[in-house]
């Protein structure tokens, strides 16, 4: 048995089927039959909320109707523009993605990494793809004009089986129309539940980021500490030297944590969401310290 197991008191199973099973997502069950006061009345800031079947069929739909449906290249710049990039969006625009522009072009999406802002970038975007994350005041922020759109994903931040939210100022933009009337009703309940509860879910991120953190060690540090989030989607960490960052993914998730790596960058993403408690953290990082010895 591995002697740092035995002095934290942690496993570390050869079986993936012995291992817990720790995701990204906050995945849940959510009652969409109480109705839940939202605390924030979107309507006065003059933001209108529309529910798709997900995120990525939302910034399909929005770039066609930008683009009168033709499929071009898509510019899409993230925080820190680093070659990372999620495999959600090369899925969702095949016919390319470029990540440089000339200084008169407008990028059609800025991609926040995990919930991570960058005014600059994103201010010069049309789209802002938020979905590991939810904000109303990044929103606010954006949303300077109709045409312009903020996407998040609910499963990903409040752990829902389907669906994405949509703000924007476009009064003439629609709900997916593939929706049933009674998806449709269930979102707006998992949405309500958003907008109530973001607050409260992004004070807990931030608490559970900084548990991760301080369990990793000082191997690791803080890779996005110079641009802000209140509602940090992943925890993301840098390694102190170069590894293997394929093998490192397929050993952490054969241990049952669905992390990543941020890849060329040599660090790490890993889960922080509200539905994980401290034990949990921080058996998620002797895994993550476990596996890296190995890269």
């Amino acid at each position: 048995m591995n002697t740092d197991a035995i002095l934290t008191n942690y496993l570390h199973p050869d079986s993936e089927y012995l291992s817990p099973k720790f995701s990204l997502e906050p995945i849940q069950v959510i009652d969409t039959s109480v109705t839940r006061s939202e605390i924030i009345d979107l309507d006065q800031l003059g933001l209108n909320v529309f529910y798709w079947q997900s995120a990525r069929k939302a910034l399909r739909c929005i770039q066609d109707l930008k683009n009168n449906e033709s499929r071009s290249t898509v510019r899409i710049s993230t925080t820190t523009q680093s070659k990372y990039l999620s495999g959600c969006l090369t899925q969702t625009f095949p016919e390319g993605i470029q990540r440089a522009k000339s200084n008169q072009e407008p990028w059609d999406i800025f991609a926040a990494d995990f919930g991570y802002e960058n005014v600059h970038l994103s201010q010069e975007s049309d789209i802002y793809d938020d979905a590991w994350a939810f904000s109303i005041d990044v929103a606010c922020n954006f949303l300077s004009n109709k045409e312009k759109y903020y996407v998040t994903s609910l499963p990903k931040v409040l752990g829902s089986s389907f669906g994405a939210m949509v703000l924007t100022k476009n009064d003439a933009f629609f709900h997916d129309l593939d929706l049933s009337e009674e998806d449709l009703e269930k979102l707006h309940h998992i949405g309500g539940t958003l907008i109530s509860e973001t607050k409260q879910i992004g004070e807990v991120r931030v608490k559970n980021l900084d548990i991760l953190y301080s369990a990793l060690g000082d191997d690791f540090q803080k890779t996005l500490e110079n641009f802000s989030t209140s509602f940090p989607g992943a925890g993301i960490f840098t390694y102190w030297r170069e590894f293997d960052e394929v093998k490192f993914k397929a050993l952490l998730q054969g241990h049952g944590v669905r992390g990543t790596s941020f890849f060329g960058s040599f660090a790490v993403i890993l889960p922080i969401h509200q539905l994980l408690s401290e034990n949990d953290l921080r058996y998620i990082a002797e895994i993550t310290k476990h596996c890296i010895k190995f890269c």
